[in-house]
């Protein structure tokens, strides 16, 4: 969770060697392409400012990446006077982490005594997904009901099944893909600011394959002028071939572990509908089968521990402007790790990891199950279950059938349950059963009947 007032995120063109960051809007009227939208969320904020609560308290704004969802609310807060509270809803995914953040998010006071309130960005809603999420959306749903600040929403999608349940409960704001016009004029000024001679048709031709995404021409624009002072329509013929389509994985690791420079690196991954967490867990399964030269090898391997080290900064500190450090790493720091060996084909792998825990899932499930079962017993957590009290539980049920059978009768065991905890390994299990009660007239002056031991096997 990232708290800043509206203003401090926006860096001005001498602080920033990224240029997306570098010339981001630091006001409304910066913004460009999607004046409706800006009008209707700064008429929408000013109710807010005005001290009163409009109909709808969380604003939807929806629409293609790149578009410029969360500079805009950056914009409008910098020059509304508010702070800016900032949750990536795709990475705090249950209901519980979800509720803990933006409740308390949505109701505590400003940290700046010059800012006017706070807005509550709960970045990429639809990223919320399945079973591992279950709940964020009804979490999110309860803060806006409740919150006492304005809240705002970013999805990509509005459509997704995932989040329709949000839309009466906001106001929904569409941003557009930014025509090609004004993508080339943006592209001009950043050269001339730049000192770079504005090559016309060049820039259209970044624009085009740009799609309506300024963040990505901007980037492309960068990465073309890097070192140059100039940029010709040869250096940007290539961007079409690139862009027109959807890579493979296999293909998109053999352009990047063939690519001879940063930028070949680095465009080569950019198609690649994978997340980094998955496509980390590619380069980390196929650098040794791309390198033999241990020094090669070596360097490889540093680069992409270094990317990981970012993502576990971002995911700690939901700061995702380093997330062009994790992707430049990852590819470029490891193709250019490349001194002597030669290119050759090679035979790409499924990352293991990714296998083994498909293979595990079923195992994984079933442990779930027991730690919730002892956990209602013992009152502990299922963390603490499974790497403290499982190995204790397998190993008395391995060695003592009494105590088996009295573990799995207080913690209400059953088959699989048992399967799960020894792993399928066979064991033997005492149940005590009661004996059946003889005539009472029989008996009246006997001793009560004892409890018989049944032997069992698992």
């Amino acid at each position: 969770m990232k708290v800043m007032n509206g203003s401090s995120r926006i860096t001005t063109p001498d602080n920033s060697s990224i240029w997306v960051d570098k010339y981001a809007p630091r006001i409304a009227s910066e913004i460009l392409g999607n004046s409706d939208a800006v009008s209707k969320v700064m008429n929408w904020l000013s109710i807010w400012t005005g001290g009163r609560i409009p109909e709808k308290r969380a604003i939807l704004l929806f629409g293609p990446t790149g578009t410029g969802k969360t500079s805009l609310v950056y914009a409008i807060a910098s020059e509304s006077g508010y702070e800016v509270v900032e949750i990536n809803a795709s990475d705090k995914r249950d209901r519980e982490t979800l509720r803990r953040l933006i409740g308390s998010s949505s109701s505590l006071g400003s940290l700046f005594s010059e800012i006017k309130g706070r807005i509550l960005l709960i970045d990429e809603v639809d990223g919320l997904s399945g079973d591992e999420d279950r709940g964020g959306v009804s979490a999110i749903i309860e803060t806006i009901k409740e919150t006492r600040n304005p809240i705002i929403l970013t999805a990509n999608d509005k459509w997704d099944s995932k989040i329709r349940s949000l839309h009466s409960h906001c106001l929904s704001i569409e941003t557009r893909r930014i025509i090609v016009s004004t993508v080339v004029n943006a592209l001009s000024k950043i050269c001339r600011k730049e000192g770079i001679r504005p090559n016309v048709e060049a820039l259209k031709i970044i624009a085009d394959h740009s799609n309506g995404d300024l963040r990505s021409a901007i980037n492309d624009l960068q990465a073309f002028a890097e070192g140059k002072r100039e940029i010709s329509v040869d250096d940007v013929n290539g961007l079409s071939a690139r862009r027109d389509r959807v890579k493979g994985i296999f293909e998109g690791l053999r352009e990047m572990f063939q690519a001879d420079t940063f930028r070949k690196a680095l465009y080569s991954i950019e198609s690649l509908d994978i997340d980094h967490d998955m496509l980390i867990q590619w380069v980390y399964e196929n650098i040794p089968r791309e390198f033999t030269n241990p020094s090669e090898l070596s360097q490889a391997f540093d680069a992409l521990s270094r990317a990981d080290i970012f993502l576990g900064r971002i995911k700690r500190s939901q700061d995702w402007g380093l997330l062009s450090y994790v992707y430049e790493l990852m590819s470029a720091g490891v193709a250019l790790a490349r001194t002597t060996s030669q290119r050759r084909f090679v035979s790409y792998s499924f990352p293991n990891y990714i296998r083994g825990l498909s293979a595990t899932r079923a195992r994984r499930g079933a442990l779930r199950e027991v730690c919730l079962k002892i956990g209602s017993r013992t009152h502990t957590s299922t963390r603490e279950i499974l790497h403290e009290y499982l190995p204790t539980v397998r190993t008395i049920m391995e060695n003592s059938a009494n105590m088996a059978g009295r573990m799995i009768k207080w913690f209400d065991l059953n088959e699989e349950d048992i399967d799960a905890i020894t792993g399928g390994k066979k064991i033997k299990v005492v149940k005590e059963k009661k004996a059946k009660t003889p005539d009472k007239k029989k008996t009246k002056n006997k001793e009560k009947p004892k409890q018989a031991k049944q032997t069992l096997l698992f």
